[in-house]
C-alpha cells in the first residue's frame, strides 16, 4: 500500500500552516525531515484550495505575493517536484473546484459568500461558492486544469475536490434542476437521518438532492476528464469526496473506471469517535472497494488526531488490500498543515503513530 501526506502551498492563516511562505532551502529541509522519519511514497499538495498557490496568468486568480511559489512564478514548486522525483517520491496536486476568492472571481456565477471558512484564510479575504453548472464556472475550471497540466505536466496525480461546506447555497441551481426534472423544491426538503452512524441527519440525504449533486459533479468530472485526455496526461486522476455528506453513491459521479475515488473522514473532528461509526465507515468502504477497486482513503494525521481511530482505519485499509492511503496534514511540529487547535504536543503524538504505521509495507 502506497502511503503519503497531504499538505498545501496556498495562502492560509499561519495557525494552520506556514509552508507557503518558505523558500526552497527551508522546504527541502522540511522534506528531508519527513522522508527520514516516515517511509513515504508520495506527497500531495493543495495547489488550489480556497485560495491559490500557483502563479497564474488568468485574471480570475489572485496571485498573493505572500506565497513564495507565486512570487517565484512557480519556480519553488518546480524545485520541490524535481527534488521529490530525484528521491523517487511521487508528487501530486489537489484542486478544490467550488470555493474561490470573490475579489478576482467577481459577482457572476456566484451562489453566495462562504463565511464558514473565514477562520482558515486571512480575514481580508472574502470567499464565495460558485455555481457549478454556470458556463462561466465550467470555462474557468477548464482553464484551471489546463494551466496545471501546462506548467507541471510531469506531476504524478491530479485530484479534484467538490466539498460542500454549506448546502443551502445550492438552493438556486437545485431548484432550476428540480423544475426541469419534476423533483421537489429545496424549501420542501427536510433533514433526513442516514443509515450510517457517522452521518448525521441532513438535507443532503434527500434522494432528489443526492441526484442533483451527483449530476453536477459528474458533469464537472466528465468535462475535466476530456480536458486531461487532450493533454495526454499519464498520471493518476481522482475524485475527493466527504463521506459524511450523504448516502449518495460516488460511482454515479465517477464514470471512468481509471479514476481513483478518495473518500475522507476524520474521527473525533467535531464529535467523539465510536466503534459503531468506525465499523459503519468500514462497511461503506468495503462495499465501495468491491465495486470499484481504485479506492484511496484519506485519513487523519493533523486534523483531529484521534489516534485509536487513525490506527484502526489505517490497518483496515492495509488488510482490505487498498493500494493507497493518504494522511491529511503533516504530523511534524512547527510547520506543515494542521487544523485549528492542534498544538505541537498532539502533532508529536501523531508523529509517533505514523512513524510506526508508515514503517511497514
Amino acid at each position: 500500500m502506497k502511503k503519503g501526506f497531504l499538505d498545501q502551498i496556498v495562502l492560509s492563516e499561519e495557525k494552520i500552516d506556514i509552508l507557503f511562505k518558505q523558500d526552497f532551502p527551508v522546504v527541502k529541509k522540511w522534506i528531508d525531515n519527513i522522508i527520514s522519519t516516515f517511509q513515504v511514497d508520495y506527497f500531495t499538495f493543495y495547489t488550489k484550495w480556497y485560495t491559490n498557490g500557483i502563479f497564474s496568468k488568468e485574471s480570475f486568480f489572485k496571485n498573493h505575493p505572500e506565497v513564495i511559489n507565486i512570487r517565484s512564478e512557480n519556480r519553488l514548486f518546480r524545485k520541490t517536484v524535481d527534488y521529490l522525483h530525484s528521491k523517487n517520491i511521487e508528487v501530486g496536486c489537489m484542486l478544490h473546484l467550488l470555493i474561490w476568492e470573490k475579489e478576482t472571481w467577481g459577482n457572476e456565477a456566484v451562489l453566495g459568500n462562504e463565511n464558514r471558512l473565514k477562520n482558515i484564510v486571512p480575514e481580508n479575504i472574502e470567499l464565495v461558492m460558485i455555481d457549478p453548472l454556470h458556463s462561466l464556472s465550467k470555462g474557468r475550471i477548464k482553464k484551471l486544469v489546463e494551466e496545471h497540466l501546462t506548467i507541471f505536466p510531469e506531476i504524478d496525480h491530479l485530484l479534484f475536490e467538490t466539498e460542500i461546506v454549506n448546502c443551502n447555497l445550492l438552493k438556486e441551481p437545485y431548484d432550476q434542476w428540480a423544475v426541469l426534472n419534476e423533483k421537489p423544491l429545496f424549501e420542501t426538503l427536510s433533514p433526513i437521518p442516514s443509515n450510517f452512524s457517522f452521518q448525521g441527519p441532513s438535507i443532503v440525504n434527500n434522494q432528489s438532492f443526492m441526484e442533483f449533486t451527483s449530476f453536477y459533479e459528474r458533469t464537472l468530472l466528465e468535462a475535466i476528464n476530456k480536458t486531461v485526455k487532450e493533454f495526454n496526461f499519464k498520471g493518476e486522476l481522482g475524485y475527493v469526496y466527504q463521506t459524511n455528506r450523504g448516502q449518495y453513491n460516488p460511482l454515479e459521479i465517477v464514470t471512468d473506471p481509471d479514476w481513483w475515488i478518495l473518500p475522507w473522514y476524520y474521527f473525533g473532528w467535531g464529535e467523539p469517535a465510536t466503534q459503531q461509526k468506525i465499523d459503519d465507515l468500514k462497511l461503506f468502504l468495503t462495499s465501495l472497494y468491491q465495486q470499484h477497486r481504485k479506492v484511496w482513503y484519506i485519513g487523519d494525521a493533523a486534523i483531529a488526531v484521534d489516534t485509536p481511530s487513525i490506527e484502526d482505519m489505517f490497518e483496515f485499509c492495509r488488510a482490505s488490500g487498498f493500494k493507497r492511503y493518504m494522511a491529511c496534514g503533516t504530523p511534524v511540529p512547527n510547520m506543515g498543515l494542521r487544523w485549528l487547535g492542534i498544538d505541537n504536543e498532539r502533532l508529536r503524538k501523531a508523529n509517533r503513530l505514523y512513524k510506526r504505521l508508515y514503517s511497514g509495507s
